[in-house]
């Protein structure tokens, strides 16, 4: 029994860590992955800007 829970246990805290890492460090997180808050509206910023200029060459 003690081989199991111990097996069980490794799994879960190799899983928890790198679910709170990316909550806890938002900012380093946050330049690497896209699906940060902060970084979402820069990238729709930017898109916003990229479809402006699009529509002016287009016109």
């Amino acid at each position: 029994m003690a081989t199991p829970s111990d097996v069980g246990v490794s799994e879960e805290g190799d899983q928890a860590p790198p679910a709170p890492a990316p909550l806890t460090m938002e900012g380093p997180d946050a330049l690497v992955q896209p699906q940060a808050g902060e970084v979402l509206p820069k990238w729709l910023v930017r898109l916003e800007c990229l479809q402006k200029v699009l529509q002016d060459v287009q016109y």
